[in-house]
């Protein structure tokens, strides 16, 4: 029986920010996954979607090590998981944010975020409005 909370997979290098954010989302009534690292998500999402509770939306830090955000993009299109994708960035680089977005990335969120931004973008990423 699928879960009627909505999944979020979250990765952030840095656990202050996945604490924080999590909570937020908890608190939201949304159910999250979180991975320390890029590789750590795809194997979330991936085994997600094999089961009754597939991820809704992918929250992803764009700069952590092992792969980025931009090849855990690049790992979900090659695995035609069709989820949302919010991209977190310290960084206010154009040239980066477009070559997300012709990744298929629209949604990005820049640190540091209000939780108030990071819940409307949720919403706004999956429509649950």
């Amino acid at each position: 029986m699928k879960s009627t909370l909505k999944h979020i997979a979250l990765a952030d290098d840095e656990k202050r920010i996945r604490q924080t954010v999590s909570l937020m989302l908890r608190r939201a009534g949304y159910q999250v996954s979180i991975s320390e690292t890029g590789e750590q998500l795809v194997s979330v999402v991936l085994a997600a979607h094999a089961t009754d509770s597939p991820v809704d939306l992918v929250l992803c830090d764009i700069n952590m090590p092992g792969i980025s955000g931009q090849q855990v993009l690049k790992e979900l299109n090659t695995s035609n998981i069709n989820v949302p994708v919010v991209m977190m960035t310290g960084l206010s680089d154009d040239v980066l944010i477009a070559e997300f977005e012709a990744a298929g990335c629209n949604y990005f969120l820049f640190k540091p975020f209000a939780p108030e931004e990071l819940l409307a973008t949720v919403a706004k990423a999956v429509k649950w409005e």
